[in-house]
């Protein structure tokens, strides 16, 4: 490799139009003078003379040689040997911390993210003129206006939601926080049910198990009483035919579950890669953050552990080009209050990481009992508000609700 380092950039020496060909960085040579000298280079010092002066006399036989080995018609060629060489010098110093984590402790799916990480870490990127994406963003804005947008967001099922946020978009992580009986589980799986009717959706459920969940579903979609369901106690032909015709539409959602109990961010981010491999994957809800076990089995404070778990799913949701809807908690500050942003529970990085934050939130007056809405309390790239939502509390779901009734 040191002889390919060194060919490439006599080639530059001799040819300065070659710097720019390949996204060669210093830090991408094995050699340390050769690394050196391409700094010096990418300073402004591109010929013989302006480097050896530059970098000492004493090295002006070695910047002879790299002349003299130049192969000017390979340089393009060998930059790209140069950075794939790196990545893998990367790669392996990542294998070896991750079999370093293993033997202390730390889980296979924790390990596996530091790789993927130091892999993404490695891939190239260019600065874009800002033409070209004042020109993407106005093609953005007519497709959506005319109703052939490439699905960048994905309709949550309640218009006035997303009269706010325009939808879910891909790449984002989405977080619904709320207190305890504010029905925070039921508005986001009535936004999995709606999204999954053409989307590809994924449920890790730590909180409830997979029949608990699919009682919910029928609910939803049947419009009964969920007690009713669970206990079996359907009293009419018709509230059967209701209930057999919620499994049908149930069987044509493409949506997955799964309620393993013990959990880590990095296990289900895990998971979900392998899903949107043989699937593909359009919409994550994970339920709830405050039951995931933490990443690491050192004694690290919460809110350290809450920051890892968000930047996973942050990470997670661009590399696949989802949405990633994480739920958690307020603090108890929040009962019997509108919610804000100051009630979230555990660490400053779940307002920080997540790119939308909603509260749902219920009244509980006698006169108001059936009425709810979602705050939109952050949103990174449009406006916040009230979404106005119905609930019907005997099938535990969030309903539109049109602002004129509200």
């Amino acid at each position: 490799m040191k002889k390919i380092e060194q060919s490439f950039i006599g080639s530059c020496l001799i040819d300065q139009d070659l710097i720019g060909l390949v996204s060669v960085k210093p830090d991408h040579f094995s050699d340390k003078l050769c690394s050196h000298v391409w700094r010096t280079m990418l300073a402004g010092y591109s010929d013989p003379v302006s480097v050896c002066r530059e970098i000492g006399s004493e090295h002006e036989q070695a910047i002879s040689d790299m002349i003299g080995q130049a192969y000017t018609s390979a340089a393009e060629k060998h930059g790209r040997e140069i950075i794939e060489a790196h990545r893998k010098r990367v790669f392996m110093s990542a294998l070896v911390l991750a079999h370093k984590k293993l033997k202390s402790g730390e889980s296979v799916d924790a390990s596996l993210t530091g790789l993927i990480t130091a892999a993404d870490s490695e891939c190239d990127s260019e600065y874009r003129p800002v033409v070209d994406l004042i020109v993407d963003a106005y093609n953005d804005m007519r497709s959506r206006h005319e109703g052939t947008d490439d699905n960048r967001f994905m309709p949550s099922g309640y218009p006035d939601l997303d009269f706010l946020t325009g939808g879910l978009e891909r790449g984002s992580l989405v977080t619904v926080a709320g207190r305890v009986s504010m029905g925070k589980t039921a508005f986001a799986m009535g936004m999995c049910q709606r999204v999954a009717e053409s989307n590809a959706v994924c449920f890790s459920s730590i909180e409830m198990d997979n029949q608990s969940v699919a009682y919910r579903l029928m609910a939803s979609i049947s419009r009964m009483d969920l007690k009713l369901l669970r206990t079996g106690a359907v009293i009419s032909n018709s509230a059967w035919e209701g209930a057999a015709k919620s499994v049908d539409t149930i069987k044509k959602l493409n949506f997955y579950i799964d309620d393993n109990p013990k959990r880590s961010a990095s296990q289900i981010a895990a998971q979900a890669r392998r899903h949107h491999a043989k699937k593909g994957l359009d919409l994550l809800m994970v339920d709830y953050l405050g039951l995931l076990d933490p990443e690491s089995t050192k004694s690290l404070p919460r809110h350290l552990q809450v920051g890892e778990m968000t930047r996973i799913f942050k990470t997670l949701a661009k590399q696949l080009n989802c949405c990633v809807m994480l739920l958690c908690q307020l603090n108890r500050e929040a009962d019997g209050k509108r919610p804000t942003l100051a009630h979230l529970r555990e660490s400053g990085s779940i307002e920080q990481d997540s790119d939308v934050i909603m509260l749902p939130y219920r009244y509980k007056d006698e006169s108001n009992n059936d009425r709810a809405i979602v705050i939109v309390a952050k949103n990174r790239n449009g406006p916040t508000g009230d979404a106005p939502m119905a609930w019907v509390g005997s099938s535990a779901s969030y309903e539109s609700l049109a602002r004129e009734d509200f």
